[in-house]
């Protein structure tokens, strides 16, 4: 036997829409075998003429109870399989079939129920769904300063939109469901033909949307396994040259020479255009630099102040055990932080912050980088030209 999978055309309860389909697919000669996703199975057959009709029990199950199946095969009714959870799939091929609801009553309290159900699970979704993400923005606002150095937008941005664009789709489907259940309570007759050609454009349009959440919420777990498995050498950042240099050098600092290795990278992200980092590694003391600019300007402050200012920094390079930090002003900046850890290894840093214009210098060593302040000014100034 021959079988083959389609996508469907309408939404789940577009069911006008689906039976009409369902019908014109018999008339080619595919029988539903199974309809629990997406896609339809069909199994291919003889052509023919088939009625197809959703049937919404008031309490569902995987098959219909041996009374219920009585009842549909009196009127000439043959299950056929499961509908998405929702109800019973029947066919019929007699040209003008009873329907098989006999009492419209309950159909009318069925459709009800199921209604008030579905709109439960929607409500459920939205504030689910929105304490989610506002909770991540809180949490990506907590952190803003490492995010905009070490972007991770994917759910930031993405994922609110696509989950307002699904709680939208999932809103149309419940409206029909409502309107199904309003022409029951005004007693109209229900339509079972209805055209479906042009439903299945959006029918299209919400799969996508589904494709795109879910590789979305896959991407930042993917880009884990990713940088844990893959080659040290690949996780090399590009050196360049910048002219002026962005960073003080340590000699500067130790008012005396020597020897030092020194790594400049530059990485403009989409909220830091300008983003330099400078490793320096001596024999006894080691200098980072981070120098960025971030736009728009108003989230300025809060990245400042989640990359030092508030006493404690996100990566981990001075521990809790830091000492109150001394607050540093000058007409040169606008906001300047001094923090020396307590315990021997000497560590220190430096935050400073002119306009949209941050410095971050992390330093392990004898030297007190706030003796140093002036050689670090300059670099709040400097316009930078990357070299090719």
């Amino acid at each position: 036997m021959k079988y083959k999978r389609k996508l469907t055309p309408a939404t789940t309860f577009d069911f006008a829409a689906m039976e009409t389909w369902l019908s014109d697919m018999a008339e080619d000669g595919w029988i539903p075998v199974d309809f629990r996703g997406e896609k339809v199975k069909f199994q291919q057959a003889e052509p023919q003429k088939r009625s197809y009709r959703i049937a919404i029990p008031r309490y569902f199950d995987t098959q219909p109870t041996a009374k219920q199946l009585e009842e549909y095969h009196q009127l000439g009714w043959e299950f056929i399989c499961t509908y998405r959870s929702k109800g019973y799939l029947l066919a019929n091929i007699t040209e003008h079939p009873q329907e098989p609801y006999t009492d419209p009553a309950v159909q009318k309290k069925n459709i009800e129920e199921l209604y008030q159900e579905e709109r439960y699970l929607y409500l459920a979704g939205m504030v689910l769904g929105t304490l989610f993400f506002v909770g991540l923005g809180l949490l990506t606002w907590h952190y803003l300063g490492r995010n905009i150095i070490d972007p991770n937008w994917v759910l930031e941005f993405y994922g609110p939109i696509l989950f307002l664009l699904l709680a939208v789709f999932n809103f149309y489907e419940l409206r029909l469901l409502k309107r199904l259940k309003t022409s029951l309570e005004q007693g109209l007759p229900i339509s079972h033909e209805k055209d479906y050609t042009k439903k299945l454009q959006l029918k299209r349009i919400s799969n996508l949307i589904y494709a795109i959440l879910g590789i979305t919420l896959l991407l930042p777990p993917l880009s884990d396994i990713y940088s844990a498995f893959r080659p040290d050498e690949t996780q090399e950042k590009a050196a360049v040259s910048v002219s002026p240099l962005p960073y003080v050098p340590m000699e500067e600092i130790t008012k005396s020479a020597s020897d030092t290795e020194i790594s400049l990278y530059s990485e403009p992200t989409l909220f830091a255009p300008l983003l330099f980092q400078t490793f320096e590694m001596g024999d006894s003391n080691s200098m980072d630099t981070m120098l960025l600019e971030v736009r728009p300007s108003f989230l300025t402050e809060q990245a400042f102040l989640t990359l030092g200012a508030n006493g404690t920094f996100p990566d981990a390079f001075l521990p809790s055990t830091a000492e109150q930090a001394l607050v540093l002003s000058s007409d040169s900046f606008d906001e300047g932080y001094f923090y020396q850890e307590t315990s021997e290894m000497q560590r220190q840093m430096l935050t400073l912050r002119k306009g949209n214009r941050l410095l971050i210098v992390r330093y392990r060593g004898e030297n007190r980088l706030v003796d140093s302040l002036s050689a670090f000014l300059p670099l709040l100034e400097q316009d930078y030209t990357i070299q090719e």
